[in-house]
């Protein structure tokens, strides 16, 4: 009896143990095949040297001048300590100066100069050094980690994007400088931090700049006395609701192309879930999918997505899909998985999320996909 056990599924799987537990076949035989499963269905293991740490999570992911920035919550790359951000150049990991002390939720390069913002109080901490204050923000100038005001804001910051002439920041907070009252939304113009009328009843989650204007979105329902639905825009002097009745649930992820401006998350549009494309002041779905999605990124074309969803454009995929135009590229199913966030990056796609399996071991939380439908498209991303 020959077998291909390379890309047997879990049901197929089943049945061949049972056809060699029913035939003439030892106990020898039935071992041998199921070390050969357990291989064939795990993601590959770490590489000596490679990868980011075992049980890692990867939530963002940027590139910015030709280098991948990858944030989260992990303490090593490539076995250098890099404390939740890492930097990846096609041929190897490093780190800025040890990074922070606590998850990274967002990265943005602006003016030559690398920002972050999450859940974090010091930054260039380590052994040998105690680092900086850095409350929830902080700024990397390509030698060292500065601080942007003993308290920039009271809450969370969860979003960061920037025009070329500004910084802007999303998140939970209700002041910023520890006096000035603003909701979900400020800017840093370089020296201080100020409001651009922030009146948010909840919490922005994702923003962008699309066609000159500022896209911020999330959890909100109200601005001041009115009804917005989880997405805004600002154009430089006042806010507004995106679309005629916003989104109809929480936004995770705004991605624009230049052309379209896209969102990813909770919401449903005519009764299905999946990305939705802005255009003439209103949201259509431009991909269903079968359940919530937590990225999307647009570029030269295509859409690069990761969700919780096992069918994208009406095919079989695994939390992730890319789509260009009608064509859409899937993945099979890995046990143990989660996909959180893909990028296209040096030829390959580039995916981070939280990786294990309890038949080899867990891993680092990025993946390379070369985005063929098969378990050996994926390797890990490694270098020395």
């Amino acid at each position: 009896m020959t077998v291909d056990f390379i890309f047997l599924g879990q049901e197929q799987w089943a049945k061949f143990l049972g056809e060699i537990r029913d035939g003439d076949n030892n106990m020898l035989s039935t071992l041998i095949a199921a070390s050969l499963v357990a291989k064939s269905l795990a993601v590959p293991a770490t590489a000596p040297l490679g990868d980011l740490d075992k049980g890692a999570l990867v939530t963002v992911m940027r590139v910015i001048d030709g280098k991948l920035y990858v944030g989260g919550r992990f303490e090593r790359a490539n076995r250098k300590l890099v404390n939740n951000i890492a930097v990846w150049d096609g041929s190897s990991w490093s780190g800025i100066g040890r990074g922070v002390d606590g998850e990274v939720k967002d990265i943005v390069g602006f003016k030559g100069k690398i920002y972050v913002c999450g859940e974090f109080s010091y930054a260039g901490k380590s052994s040998e050094n105690e680092g900086i204050p850095a409350n929830r923000i902080a700024e990397w100038d390509g030698t060292k980690w500065n601080a942007m005001g003993e308290r920039p804001v009271d809450r969370q910051i969860f979003a960061l994007a920037t025009d070329g002439k500004a910084l802007y920041i999303g998140g939970n907070f209700t002041k910023i400088n520890d006096e000035t009252e603003t909701r979900a939304v400020a800017r840093w113009n370089g020296k201080k931090w100020e409001s651009i009328g922030g009146k948010f009843d909840r919490y922005v989650q994702t923003m962008t700049f699309h066609k000159g204007k500022l896209y911020v979105a999330g959890y909100f329902a109200e601005f001041g006395d009115d009804s917005f639905n989880n997405v805004a825009v600002w154009d430089g002097t006042t806010w507004s609701e995106a679309g005629n009745g916003g989104l109809s649930s929480t936004v995770n992820r705004l991605s624009s192309d230049g052309e379209n401006l896209y969102a990813a998350g909770k919401f449903n549009i005519g009764g299905k879930s999946g990305i939705a494309k802005f255009e003439e002041s209103k949201w259509s779905l431009a991909v269903p999918t079968s359940g919530e999605n937590y990225w999307v990124h647009a570029e030269a074309g295509k859409l690069f997505i990761a969700g919780d969803f096992t069918e994208a454009n009406g095919k079989k995929s695994h939390q992730l899909a890319i789509v260009d135009g009608k064509n859409t590229m899937t993945t099979p199913e890995i046990m143990y998985v989660s996909h959180r966030v893909i990028m296209p990056f040096g030829g390959s796609y580039i995916v981070g999320g939280s990786y294990g399996d309890v038949q080899v071991e867990t891993i680092g939380g990025v993946l390379k996909w070369t985005g063929a439908n098969s378990l050996d498209a994926y390797d890990l991303v490694s270098g020395n």
